[in-house]
């Protein structure tokens, strides 16, 4: 799945359905997985990825 490209979907009107901020749900991955330095590195991009493609919400 292209996350960025998916995200737009989401995202789309999310000012005008209420949507201010979005959270990155953590509980998905075993702590193993969140323990790894490299994990975080690839959610951040995502993340900044996102913002760039569909810019930030406030």
């Amino acid at each position: 799945m292209d996350i960025t490209d998916c995200s737009g979907y989401w995202l789309r009107d999310a000012p005008a359905r209420g949507i201010r901020h979005i959270c990155w749900d953590g509980c998905m991955f075993p702590n193993a997985t969140l323990e790894n330095p490299d994990t975080w590195n690839t959610i951040l991009k995502a993340m900044m990825d996102v913002r760039d493609a569909h810019g930030w919400i406030e």
